[in-house]
């Protein structure tokens, strides 16, 4: 019998891989179309197809006892939020993830970065021949005034500014061996020549972020052995959890420090205690309305309850303890500059296109190793 299961796993192996390829593809063309001006017809169709397809990339993939028993805990947690809330995100996210045992995290990144790459430059080059979306928008976008803005056919200026951070951050990965201190320079003067059109803060610091850590570290990789900024991002993501928390609760009035950062984040904190409430915070969530705010991590507990929180916080901390393990410097600066983006514009990281957010694409081809002890590929 155990022969026959071999045998199974690895005559269809090469099937499964192909099926999670095409899952893929879907759910990246959803995230492209859904950050441009175009409207996706049939998205929910789409997804639907995506988890199907992932669902059968499971069936040809040979699990351990213990992986079972984390994908029946995760499918258990998926199906009670898809209940509570009436929304696959969280079921989603787990099809995704648990099928891509065997994969390459690191082809899915190359592959990753070209379609997103050239689905931006289609987006922009369809803008600015006039049969795409706008190229400015001029609106009040919460600063007490009527502004100008880039968009390039991106449905926000922040998206635009997001998605050249998210394609920065891919493209500096992949061909990594090739960085060198002029490309940092060039992609600098980019980045804050995009600020200038689209005035995003978050998507200036993230992707300087990104650019300065990988040109330090192709010059100086010692700095991947340097335990102080694991903890550093360990310390950061609690506190990007546990601020909004805590301003939730006790507000920010008569606290000069908090007011201080609220204005430095365009007054998302202040926000957070006029729409916020704790007394309607549940474990699981539920499908009320409720306004839209800024800080992801609020997001996610507001909307996807206590637990999906909780699991989502201990599985960026794992992954944090893994890179530490590993010297990971590079994936772990991906992490931290999502967690950060996290904090400061939710309604990119936190929504239907699931691969825009590092922390799942980080997961790809690589969860299973978060069960392991020691060094990557090191079993137990």
């Amino acid at each position: 019998m155990k022969e026959r299961a071999e045998a199974f796993y690895k005559k269809n192996s090469p099937i499964g891989q192909k099926v999670f390829l095409i899952a893929l593809t879907i759910e990246l063309i959803i995230m492209m179309l859904g950050h441009s001006a175009f409207e996706i017809p049939y998205r929910g169709r789409l997804t639907h197809i995506a988890f199907f397809l992932f669902g059968c990339k499971v069936l040809f993939t040979k699990y351990t006892k213990k992986e079972w028993g984390v994908i029946f805990l995760l499918g258990i947690i998926g199906t009670l939020s898809y209940m509570a809330v009436d929304d696959e995100w969280v079921i989603r996210i787990v099809m995704m993830v648990v099928a891509s045992k065997e994969i390459d995290f690191k082809k899915v990144f190359k592959y990753t970065f070209f379609v997103s790459l050239t689905g931006t430059v289609l987006i922009i080059a369809l803008s600015i021949i006039g049969i795409g979306g706008q190229v400015v928008d001029v609106r009040d976008y919460g600063r007490g005034a009527v502004e100008a803005r880039w968009c390039l056919g991106f449905s926000h200026a922040n998206n635009l500014h997001g998605t050249f951070w998210y394609v920065v951050s891919l493209g500096l990965f992949v061909f990594k061996d090739k960085v060198r201190w002029h490309h940092g320079l060039l992609f600098t003067i980019a980045n804050i020549g995009l600020y200038l059109l689209t005035l995003s803060r978050t998507g200036l610091v993230v992707t300087e972020l990104i650019i300065l850590g990988v040109i330090i570290y192709v010059y100086y990789p010692k700095i991947a052995t340097w335990n102080w900024i694991y903890i550093l991002g360990i310390l950061g993501t609690i506190f990007c959890a546990g601020i909004g928390i805590y301003v939730v609760v006790f507000g920010i009035e008569g606290n000069e420090v908090l007011e201080k950062i609220s204005t430095l984040l365009t007054g998302r904190l202040e926000l957070l205690t006029w729409w916020e409430n704790i007394a309607d915070w549940t474990l699981f969530g539920d499908a009320r309305e409720r306004k839209p705010t800024d800080v992801g991590f609020i997001t996610i507990v507001s909307r996807y309850g206590y637990v999906i929180l909780l699991l989502y916080l201990v599985c960026t901390l794992l992954m944090i303890f893994y890179q530490w393990r590993n010297n990971q410097w590079l994936e772990f600066l991906l992490l931290m500059t999502c967690v950060f983006y996290t904090f400061m514009e939710s309604t990119y990281t936190v929504n239907v296109y699931l691969l825009c957010n590092f922390t799942f694409l980080l997961l790809l081809g690589t969860w299973n190793h978060l069960l392991m002890k020691g060094r990557a590929h090191e079993s137990i």
